[in-house]
């Protein structure tokens, strides 16, 4: 699980309007985590902000992590993070043989 900080919430607004590499590993590896551990939800990031005491936290259940994985790949593409990009299609492999979709 990633631990994010953030100032304020414009910063989480344009944390994850998609251009993020960090973020987009944060989702790879708590995908990667569940399924290798056999939960059926993912835990992704724990985000806490300057403004308030408050813990958000942001999971993707099972029945998710298809598209997740799908953009997540996309996106390693546009990063040119070939490595990743390997290590995503060979989870999301995996992800299709235990749940049967695709």
């Amino acid at each position: 699980m990633m631990e994010l900080h953030l100032e304020t919430l414009e910063e989480f607004e344009t944390l994850f309007d998609g251009t993020s590499p960090e973020v987009t590993l944060g989702i790879f590896e708590g995908i990667r985590e569940a399924l290798e551990g056999g939960s059926e939800e993912a835990d992704l990031f724990n985000i806490t902000f300057d403004e308030t005491d408050e813990l958000y936290e942001i999971s993707l259940g099972s029945e998710q992590w298809g598209n997740a994985l799908e953009t997540c790949l996309e996106k390693f593409e546009e990063f040119e993070m070939f490595d990743e990009a390997i290590d995503t299609f060979q989870l999301k492999k995996k992800f299709y043989d235990k749940y049967g979709f695709e």
